[in-house]
């Protein structure tokens, strides 16, 4: 079993974790009789007792899991894993033990081994693992640890009446997942603070119950019968369906929650002055990129084609340290150095906009954000390490615009989906046109959302069926905006070879039938403003039926994939990543001697969660397929969930629905009297 404690790595790690004391709690007769989770009956296994205790003034975290297994299948849950990030955490004093049935006890004296799971540029995480014997159903299982944070308590945070401030200092300490993957009769959460700074906390998570301030100055929640976590589909992130409570200190002058945002944005300017420089030494650069006569969104789209060609330290796979030696690049320490080594990291190439834009004589920032691909921001918690990510912002011609030229292959106005619809602050020392309310809170600066026609999979194809019902035929696709944005980003670092089999694979799960794709071309990977255009070659063996005289077909050749919301129940609200819009242009060369019957009616169905029309039409002897379907709504809660499949059930038998092929000819060739 896996725990799911994040591991914070920001200005104040985060503490993991308190091990249990040498007597394991006692276990009584109701817990060893339990056969089966009342409140999920058929569960594999529950979670008796959880306990995180957290000590930040001794930089650690303990965390007991004592978890009944129900049937033989949760006997799984005898091999543990517990991850951390080695540069930040230490994992100590792990323990655990079995309780057979019958109440004894087998303590694990077994072997831990260790493995990475995941290594980056900076950072590594690792799992400690190991397997506790005699396991079976009926068992109790047993683990404790404790998490000892490598790195040393912030001085401000020791002794903070040795520091001046002029505003609200907000240092982040741990945040806590609270559902399992199992379901969980009983849990508390401890945090024990620092006495000499005051600890604040946001809490996200299930019910009414919340955390309580203790007596001693540590905070508990207690939680009852919480239900499993259970992955869906198109969910929100998952730390926000788990439930969390995240800790932070606050230190300095109090400061209204609207303008602590101002003040940090304006504290990180600060922080980036002298990297930015002063604009008047741009001006000559910028006179070689645009005209004075450019309109300002031309005059924008150079600067920002000129600032994309810069190589993108930040899209690069992991390089070994021979490698980094023998390239021996220099530190960017200013724009200037990013235009003269012509590389930089996302942020840096980010500034260089903002200088360029300033020096072109537009107001421009560089916007702080909350990246919602892993958790959604969230204003009441103010840890500046929140804002993972940035955009640049640029008012032209009376307009603002929001971009990235630091994500590599992103075009001109458009953000990676995961910048969209979220907020954060302009790194700004002066206040800016572009504050803004984001529910109750000012100073802060929320992105737009996309359109369905700003993500679109466009297939054409022209395909000749034969009289033994096979296919073969040519497809083009242009993948457009944000569709094409996450193929380019996700073919970074893949050889030739893989990049071709990925699109040919894609290409192969929508046909609803086995099929034979072969990529015909070249394709445009780095034509960052343009489509992603790709070309195949496809043949189908009996893709239609044959009875008799007859062929029958599916309309839909490329719309076979799965649909998604199809499962009759729904546990978490629906949250896409973007809206998206697929169109198909489909012409069926009919075989010698076959001619349609009766085709279906042109059907429209538009709805408050998108819009799908399907035309099928007689041109020339031959059958013109035509359907659109898009989906908009980015968040739809779970008690719509039923409308929302409705919708996508006609989708689906909109897509299956048949033609039928009459032979006109008689069996002896001659076409019948």
């Amino acid at each position: 079993m896996r725990t799911s404690i994040v591991l914070l790595c920001a200005l104040y790690p985060a503490r993991l974790i308190p091990a249990y004391a040498a007597e394991w709690p006692p276990i009584d007769k109701e817990e060893l009789a339990m056969t089966d989770d009342p409140k999920n009956p058929g569960a594999s296994a529950i979670i008796l007792y959880r306990e995180v205790d957290s000590d930040d003034s001794k930089s650690l975290v303990t965390e007991y899991i004592r978890i009944k297994v129900l049937n033989d299948e949760g006997r799984r849950y005898a091999d543990i894993e517990i991850p951390y990030l080695e540069k930040e955490v230490q994992i100590e004093n792990i323990r655990a033990r079995t309780v057979r049935p019958d109440g004894t006890a087998v303590e694990f004296g077994g072997q831990i081994f260790e493995k990475t799971v995941l290594r980056g540029r900076r950072m590594r995480l690792q799992v400690k693992s190991f397997t506790l014997p005699e396991v079976q159903k009926g068992s109790i299982i047993e683990y404790s640890h404790v998490a000892h944070a490598r790195g040393k308590l912030p001085d401000v945070l020791k002794r903070p009446d040795d520091f001046l401030f002029d505003r609200a200092v907000v240092l982040q300490s741990a945040k806590w997942l609270l559902r399992e993957d199992l379901s969980t009769r009983r849990a508390r959460f401890i945090k024990h603070g620092m006495r000499s700074a005051l600890l604040q906390w946001s809490y996200f998570g299930p019910g009414e119950v919340r955390p309580q301030a203790q007596a001693d100055g540590s905070v508990i929640l207690d939680l009852e019968n919480q239900p499993a976590f259970q992955p869906e589909e198109y969910m929100a992130p998952e730390a926000e369906v788990r439930g969390w409570v995240g800790f932070y200190y606050l230190v300095g002058a109090a400061m209204l929650p609207n303008d602590y945002w101002r003040e940090t944005g304006a504290a990180m300017a600060k922080e980036l002055a002298h990297f930015l420089g002063d604009p008047k030494k741009f001006k000559s650069s910028v006179a070689g990129i645009v005209l004075a006569s450019d309109p300002p969104e031309t005059q924008l789209r150079k600067l920002y084609a000129r600032v994309q060609q810069l190589h993108s330290a930040s899209g690069e796979p992991v390089r070994s340290e021979q490698q980094i030696k023998r390239e021996a690049r220099k530190e960017n320490k200013s724009v200037e150095d990013v235009l003269k080594h012509g590389y930089a990291e996302a942020g840096q190439i980010n500034l260089t906009m903002v200088a360029l834009a300033r020096a072109a004589g537009f107001e421009a920032a560089l916007l702080a954000i909350k990246s919602r691909d892993k958790s959604l921001f969230e204003p009441s918690y103010p840890p500046a390490s929140e804002l993972d990510a940035n955009i640049v912002w640029v008012r032209g011609g009376g307009k603002d615009y929001f971009l990235d030229p630091g994500t590599r292959y992103c075009p001109f106005g458009l953000l990676p989906w995961e910048e969209t619809i979220t907020a954060g602050t302009a790194v700004s020392e002066a206040p800016t046109p572009i504050d803004m309310k984001i529910g109750k809170f000012l100073g802060l600066v929320g992105t737009r959302g996309t359109l369905p026609e700003q993500a679109v999979v466009k297939r054409d194809a022209i395909l000749q069926l034969d009289s033994e019902g096979s296919v073969e035929g040519n497809v083009r696709v242009d993948f457009v905006g944000l569709e094409a944005l996450e193929r380019r980003l996700a073919a970074v670092g893949q050889d030739e070879a893989s990049r071709r089999k990925a699109l040919a694979d894609e290409v192969k799960d929508w046909i609803a039938a086995p099929a034979n794709v072969e990529l015909d071309g070249t394709v445009n990977w780095e034509e960052t403003e343009q489509p992603l255009r790709a070309n195949f070659k496809i043949k189908v063996s009996e893709y239609a039926a044959s009875t008799g005289r007859r062929l029958l077909f599916r309309a839909g050749f490329l719309d076979g994939a799965k649909k998604p919301f199809q499962s009759e129940q729904r546990v978490n609200d629906i949250y896409l990543p973007h809206p998206f819009q697929e169109t198909d242009d489909v012409t069926w060369k009919l075989p010698s001697g076959f001619r349609a019957g009766s085709l279906a009616e042109k059907k429209e169905l538009p709805t408050q969660y998108g819009d799908y029309t399907v035309v099928l039409q007689n041109v020339d002897g031959n059958i013109h397929f035509q359907r659109r379907l898009s989906l908009r709504k980015v968040y739809t809660p779970v008690n719509q969930y039923l409308a929302l499949r409705a919708y996508m059930n006609v989708v689906r038998q909109g897509d299956e629905s048949q033609i039928v092929l009459e032979n006109s000819e008689a069996p002896n060739g001659n076409k019948p009297q």
